[in-house]
């Protein structure tokens, strides 16, 4: 049963003390490679709505648009992709 789960898991440690390691070192790994996407995400969700916002307010409200459909899909899959597998 201990080897079909192990076999079963992500990953198995051999003794406890290697526990420490695992958990000190890759996990901040993890928790610094997480951070710096949830950045990136909060950045790349705030830069269009802005510059959307300011051409508003330079066309004095007026309902036209700044992007079409196409290059908002396109900004979305430019800035989404990279990162993820980068990271």
């Amino acid at each position: 049963e201990g080897l079909q789960a192990a076999n079963a898991s992500d990953f198995s440690i051999a003794q406890f003390q290697f526990l420490y390691t695992l958990m000190m070192k890759h996990g901040r790994w993890n928790y610094r490679r997480l951070s710096k996407v949830v950045l990136f995400f909060y950045y790349k969700n705030m830069l269009l709505p802005f510059t959307v916002f300011f051409y508003s307010m330079y066309t004095g409200f007026s309902g036209t648009t700044l992007y079409d459909s196409y290059t908002m899909q396109l900004y979305n899959i430019v800035f989404t992709t990279p990162p993820i597998l980068a990271i």
